[in-house]
């Protein structure tokens, strides 16, 4: 069952633009969403290599 709580909106232009990470060098959404993805428990367990 979906929560109706829940809502979805397309993300703002601005936020998809370069340096929308403050301090943050040749930086955008994309890089830090990657990054955000990468280290969560999903993908680390993902990327357990069994040998």
């Amino acid at each position: 069952m979906i929560d109706k709580r829940l809502k979805a909106e397309i993300m703002p232009a601005a936020v998809l633009l370069n340096n929308f990470i403050s301090n943050g060098k040749d930086s955008n959404y994309e890089f830090y969403l990657l990054e955000y993805l990468n280290q969560s428990q999903f993908f680390q367990e993902k990327s357990i290599i069994i040998w």
